[in-house]
C-alpha cells in the first residue's frame, strides 16, 4: 500500500490572503491528520488537568503535607528523567503513531484502575504513588512521538502555528478540564473527577486509530548498544546546534523555577493564604488556562519567525516578575487580584513553550526529531526537582516567601542568559 504523502510535499505555499485573520490563526487545522491529533490531544489534556486538580487535593486531604505533595510530583516525573531520552530514540526507531496508541491504551487501563479504587474507597497513599509513577511512565513515551509527528502533518511554514494550537489544546483543556474537575469535586468528591478522567482517555483512542500520517525513514531496532549510540548522538547534536542548545537551557530553567507554581504553589496558596475551597482550586487552574489559551491564539495568529531567542528571554523575565507579584497579591484580603495575576501567568507561559518547541523541531532533521523532542521531555522532568525544592522551601519559610524566591530565580536566569548572548543570536 502506498504511504500517504507528507503535506510538506504536496501543499502549495501559503497565499497572501491567509497571512492574517481567523483563517491564519487556525491554518494548521486545514490538514486532516493534524486535526485528529489535535482533538486526541484535547481529550488527553482534559484528563491531565483533571488529574492535576484532583491528585493534589487527594494528597493534601490524606496527608496535609507539602512534602508528600512534592514527592508525588517527583514520582510522576522520574520516568521522564530516567527514560526521556530513550523515549526519543524509540520514537525515531519505530512508527510514531503506533507508539502513541500504545501509550494511550496503557494510560486508559491505568486511569480505569485508579478511578475504581477511588470509587470503592480503597485508595491509599501507596496507590497514589504507584499511579503517579506509572502515569509518568506512559507520559514519558507520549510527548516525543506526538510532537515529532507534527512537521510530517503540515507544511514547514505552518509548524509554528501547529505547535501553538497543540499547546493551545492543553491550555483550553486547562480551562474546561480544571473547571469541570472543580465542579465535580465540589458536588460529588474527588472520585467523580477520576471517573471522568478515565472516560476522556478512552475517547481519544478512535481518533488516533484513523490517522494516516506518513511514516518517517527509520532503521528499526538494532540492539541496545545502538540505542545508546543514538542517544549520545542526540546529546552531541543538541550541544553543537546553538538554537537547540539555547532553547533547551532556558526551557530547563523555566521548568525548574517557573512550573513549580502550578504543581506546588497554586494548591498551597489556594488552601492557605487565599482561603479557597477545594473546588475553587479548579477555578484557579482554569483562570490560568484561560490566559494561556489567549496567549496561544496570539502566537498562532502572529506566527513569529524572527527574534525568537530574545522573545524567550523576555518571556522568562516577565514570568518571574509575575510570580513575585503573585506572592505579594496573596497577602491582600481579596483573592481577585491573585486571579488576575494568574491569568497573566498563563498568558506568558503559553507564549514561551511553542517558541521553544518550534525552535528545536525546525533545527532538527527528520530522523532526529523524536530524540530532540525527548530532550524537551528531559528538561520538563526537571520540574520534579523544582517541585521538591519548592515544597522544602515552603516547609521552612512559608509558601509566599518561597514563591518570591522562585520569582527571583526566574528573573536572574533570564538576565544571565541575556548577558551570555547564547539566545540573543537565535532568530
Amino acid at each position: 500500500m502506498q504511504k500517504p504523502q507528507s503535506p510538506n510535499q504536496d501543499e502549495s505555499p501559503r497565499t497572501p490572503e491567509l497571512s492574517r485573520g481567523f483563517i491564519q490563526t487556525f491554518e494548521s487545522l486545514r490538514y486532516r491528520d493534524f486535526r485528529f491529533l489535535f482533538f486526541a490531544q484535547m481529550t488527553n489534556a482534559a484528563a491531565q488537568w483533571m488529574q492535576m486538580v484532583g491528585l493534589p487535593i487527594l494528597v493534601i486531604a490524606m496527608t496535609q503535607s507539602a512534602m508528600h505533595l512534592g514527592a508525588v510530583l517527583v514520582a510522576r516525573t522520574v520516568p521522564s528523567l530516567v527514560l526521556g531520552l530513550f523515549s526519543g530514540v524509540v520514537a525515531d526507531m519505530w512508527n510514531r503513531r503506533t507508539i502513541l496508541l500504545i501509550t494511550r491504551v496503557s494510560g486508559t487501563v491505568l486511569a480505569i484502575w485508579f478511578a475504581f479504587i477511588n470509587v470503592t474507597g480503597t485508595v491509599s497513599l501507596v496507590d497514589i504513588y504507584v499511579f503517579a509513577l506509572l502515569r509518568g511512565l506512559t507520559m514519558s513515551f507520549d510527548q516525543a512521538p506526538r510532537r515529532a509527528l507534527i512537521p510530517s502533518m503540515v507544511p514547514r511554514h505552518v509548524v509554528m502555528n501547529a505547535m501553538a494550537l497543540s499547546t493551545g489544546s492543553m491550555q483550553l483543556m486547562r480551562v474546561l478540564g480544571a473547571s469541570a474537575a472543580g465542579v465535580l469535586i465540589a458536588i460529588w468528591g474527588t472520585p467523580a473527577a477520576f471517573i471522568a478522567l478515565a472516560f476522556l482517555y478512552v475517547s481519544g483512542i478512535p481518533l488516533l486509530l484513523i490517522m494516516q500520517v506518513a511514516d518517517h525513514e527509520r532503521n528499526g531496532y538494532r540492539g541496545m548498544r545502538q540505542m545508546g549510540v543514538d542517544a549520545l548522538d542526540a546529546l552531541q547534536f543538541a550541544w553543537r546546534t546553538p538554537a537547540v542548545r539555547g532553547a533547551l537551557i532556558i526551557a530547563a530553567a523555566f521548568h525548574i523555577f517557573g512550573n513549580s507554581f502550578m504543581h506546588v504553589f497554586a494548591p498551597l496558596l489556594a488552601s492557605g493564604p487565599l482561603e479557597l475551597t477545594e473546588g475553587a482550586l479548579g477555578w484557579l487552574v482554569a483562570v490560568m488556562g484561560f490566559g494561556a489559551t489567549c496567549g496561544t491564539f496570539f502566537v498562532a495568529y502572529f506566527n513569529p519567525s524572527h527574534y525568537r531567542g530574545m522573545t524567550l528571554v523576555v518571556s522568562m523575565a516577565a514570568y518571574g516578575s509575575l510570580l513575585g507579584v503573585m506572592a505579594g497579591a496573596s497577602y491582600l484580603p481579596t483573592p481577585l487580584v491573585s486571579f488576575g495575576v494568574i491569568w497573566l501567568l498563563g498568558l506568558g507561559q503559553s507564549i514561551f513553550m511553542p517558541l521553544v518547541s518550534t525552535l528545536v523541531l525546525q533545527a532538527s532533521p527528520e530522523n532526529m526529531r523524536g530524540r530532540a523532542m525527548s530532550l524537551m521531555s528531559w528538561d520538563r522532568a526537571l520540574v520534579s526537582f523544582g517541585s521538591m525544592i519548592a515544597a522544602f522551601a515552603t516547609e521552612l519559610f512559608g509558601v509566599q516567601i518561597a514563591l518570591l524566591a522562585f520569582a527571583v530565580a526566574c528573573a536572574m536566569t533570564a538576565l544571565l542568559l541575556l548577558s551570555s548572548g547564547s539566545l540573543r543570536q537565535v532568530d
